[in-house]
C-alpha cells in the first residue's frame, strides 16, 4: 500500500512539473518575437530543450518508457526550435505562422 501511495506522489508530482514546464514554453513562444529578449528566449528554451532530452534519457534508462519517449522526442524539437530563434527575422518568418496556427499553445506534450 505504501508502494502505491508513494507512485500515486510521484505522478502527481510529475503531472504539476509538466503544467509549470507547459506555461514557460507558452511565455516563450509569446516573449520569443520580441527583438532582443527573442534571443534571450531561445536560450531559455535551448536549455529546457536539453533538460528535457537528458530528463527523457535518465526516465528510460529507469524503465520508464513512455514520459521518456515523449520528453526526449519534444526536448529535441525545442533543441531545434532554439536555433532557428537565435536568429531574430528568422524566428518570425518560421515561427510565427507555426504559433499563430497552434495559438501561441505550440505541440506540448503537457497538460495543464
Amino acid at each position: 500500500m505504501t508502494a502505491a501511495i508513494a507512485a500515486v506522489k510521484t505522478i502527481s508530482q510529475f503531472e504539476i512539473a509538466c503544467s509549470k514546464i507547459r506555461a514557460v514554453e507558452i511565455l516563450l513562444n509569446i516573449t520569443g518575437y520580441v527583438p532582443i529578449l527573442g534571443t534571450c528566449t531561445a536560450f531559455g528554451r535551448g536549455f529546457l530543450g536539453a533538460a528535457e532530452v537528458v530528463s527523457g534519457i535518465a526516465l528510460l534508462l529507469l524503465g520508464v518508457s513512455s514520459p521518456a519517449a515523449t520528453l526526449i522526442i519534444h526536448g529535441g524539437l525545442n533543441l531545434f526550435r532554439s536555433s532557428i530563434e537565435y536568429m531574430p527575422i528568422t524566428s518570425t518568418i518560421l515561427c510565427f505562422p507555426f504559433d499563430l496556427f497552434t495559438g501561441f499553445q505550440g505541440l506540448t506534450p503537457y497538460a495543464i
